[in-house]
């Protein structure tokens, strides 16, 4: 108890030096806990998007960076329809433009026939027709930019009917608006390409022999299963790595935060660690202390970082919107933040640790 009080009083000696140093830990742990959640969540959005269309197999290009890079012929589209054991397919060109009130609109091409998606709402309107000038907009794109059933909307110089306003529960999909698979070809000059292509099988137990197929037939292809697209697609991966690594770099700044501050508290206190160690302290006993300090700072930051989160959340409830961040935080980011955040902390601690055991009684009275 007697080290745990001196390490808080020795924090609270310069209360203003601490209390700077706390909120830059808890904005360094909102930081990685929002970044995290991110990450979870935009893995979470796509794979709950694909899932939407109810296919057993997707299929895109081999090896490209991001959908919006893959192609697929119509050749190709058509010889995957007559797959054995194939009994539907949905094509689907997607990409992203600007509509006035949204400057990062999601289009999506759908075909050959009706965009009729398993779980999607259509509470005003219609199902569009294939081969027309219409459109359906998602309710949050709808309700963004004004818009009902019956409007006309101008799109690269193409004039548009709204036919129908739809609701899939997904943020990716809600927020943009979905077209005949031809007309989006015609007005991105994509040719008679598509993006992705879902396949339905007759049997889920066939999805391998299919999968192994299409890798033959198809060098330049790969398909895998569609509820488990996001864990094949080597790009998704990447950018949760990438996000991580970006949060692991808001966490260094609280090791030097506290390696920086306890630096200087040791230095002031050099003459006070002296006396210490000449009436007998141990010099574990006087690292504990120092180690208390670094951890009380990483612990209170953190504490201060969770709500912190959150109110970044209420802030931009763009985040909300896109379906990147719920109003609630997922625990296990919290959890994993604070405990970065205290190892951190900790990590911090150690360049002041090493100063306190090198200190001899008799150079540290004679300091000034």
């Amino acid at each position: 108890m007697t080290t745990l009080h001196l390490s808080l009083r020795n924090l609270l000696r310069n209360p203003r030096r601490s209390a700077l140093t706390v909120g830059a830990i808890g904005l360094a742990t909102a930081t990685y806990i929002l970044l995290i959640s991110l990450g979870q969540s935009l893995v979470r959005e796509i794979q709950g998007t694909v899932n939407l269309l109810g296919s057993e197999l997707t299929v895109q290009q081999a090896g490209v960076g991001f959908p919006e890079m893959s192609w697929v012929t119509r050749e190709q589209m058509h010889a995957l329809q007559s797959l054995p054991h194939v009994t539907g397919s949905i094509s689907v060109a997607l990409t992203v433009t600007r509509l006035p009130g949204s400057k990062h609109f999601f289009v999506f091409g759908v075909g050959p026939g009706r965009p009729d998606i398993p779980g999607m709402k259509v509470p005003s309107g219609r199902l569009l027709e294939p081969g027309t000038n219409e459109v359906m907009f998602g309710f949050r794109a709808a309700e963004t930019m004004g818009l009902a059933v019956g409007k006309v909307v101008t799109l690269r110089r193409r004039q548009l009917l709204v036919v129908g306003i739809y609701d899939t529960g997904r943020a990716l999909l809600d927020r943009g608006a979905i077209f005949p698979i031809r007309t989006v070809q015609e007005m991105f000059r994509l040719g008679d390409r598509a993006n992705m292509v879902f396949l339905t099988l007759d049997d889920v137990e066939h999805r391998d022999r299919v999968q192994a197929m299409i890798a033959r037939r198809f060098p330049d292809l790969e398909a895998s299963p569609t509820d488990s697209w996001t864990s094949h697609y080597r790009q998704v991966d990447v950018i949760g790595q990438f996000v991580e690594r970006l949060g692991v770099v808001a966490l260094l700044i609280t090791a030097l935060g506290i390696c920086s501050i306890l630096t200087i508290n040791v230095t002031e206190r050099i003459q006070e660690i002296g006396v210490l160690r000449a009436i007998g302290w141990r010099r574990w006993r006087l690292a504990a202390i120092v180690l208390g300090e670094g951890t009380a700072l990483a612990l209170a930051g953190a504490i201060i970082g969770i709500p912190l989160a959150k109110l970044v959340v209420v802030a931009l409830p763009m985040l909300e919107a896109l379906g990147l961040v719920s109003d609630v935080i997922p625990l296990a980011a919290c959890g994993k933040g604070v405990a970065l955040t205290v190892l951190s902390g900790a990590l911090g601690s150690i360049p002041a640790l090493a100063r306190v055991l090198r200190v001899e009684p008799v150079a540290a009275l004679q300091a000034r």
